[in-house]
C-alpha cells in the first residue's frame, strides 16, 4: 500500500482516518456491551451514570448529562433504573431543588467488576502493550476534560468533583 503525502494510507486519507476511529469505537462499544453490561444489565447509558456516581460522589443530574452527553431525560431513565436495582440512591442537599447522586455499595462492586471485565477484554483485543498505550494517547489527544468545579459544599474534594462548562466533554 503505498503512503500519500503526508504519510497516512490512502484510504485513510481525508478524514478516513476520523471515520475508521469511530467505526472502530462503535465496535467495540457494542462488544463491551454485549460482553461486560449486558450480564449485569447495564445499559451504556446507565453504566456511565454509575461509573461517575462512584467517581464523584454527589454528582448531579444536570453534570451527569454534560458530562455523559446524554439529555436529562436519558439520564433520569437510567438513575431510574439503577435505583430501582439499588445501584445508587438520591440524596437532597439544602437546596430541594437540587438532587445528588450516591453509589450504593452494590453499585460500586458493579462498576468494579464491569472495569475488571473491561480490562480482560481489552487485554484480548489489544494484547500488545505498546499498541494500547499508542491508543491511550490518541485518546487523551482527543479529549482535554476541564479541571473540576470548586464545590466543597457539596463534594468532599477536588478528587471527587466532575469537571463543568462548556468542554467537560469534548472531542
Amino acid at each position: 500500500m503505498t503512503e500519500a503525502a503526508d504519510g497516512v494510507p490512502p484510504r485513510l486519507s481525508d478524514g478516513g482516518a476520523i471515520v475508521a476511529l469511530c467505526r472502530t469505537a462503535t465496535v467495540i462499544r457494542a462488544h463491551l456491551e454485549r460482553e461486560a453490561l449486558r450480564p449485569r444489565r447495564l445499559t451504556w447509558t446507565a453504566f456511565e451514570v454509575l461509573r461517575l456516581a462512584v467517581k464523584y460522589p454527589r454528582i448531579r443530574l444536570h453534570e451527569l448529562a454534560r458530562l455523559t452527553g446524554a439529555s436529562k431525560g436519558t439520564i433520569i431513565s437510567a438513575v431510574r433504573q439503577l435505583e430501582e436495582r439499588r445501584l445508587i440512591v438520591r440524596q437532597t442537599p439544602q437546596d430541594l431543588r437540587q438532587v445528588e447522586l450516591v453509589a450504593t455499595g452494590d453499585g460500586r462492586h458493579s462498576v468494579n467488576e464491569v472495569v475488571l471485565k473491561v480490562i480482560d477484554i481489552e487485554a484480548r483485543l489489544m494484547p500488545d502493550p505498546q499498541l494500547r498505550r499508542a491508543v491511550a494517547a490518541i485518546a487523551q489527544h482527543l479529549y482535554h476534560p476541564p479541571a473540576p468545579p470548586d464545590r466543597s459544599s457539596a463534594i468532599s474534594g477536588p478528587e471527587t468533583q466532575p469537571p463543568t462548562g462548556d468542554n467537560a466533554r469534548r472531542v
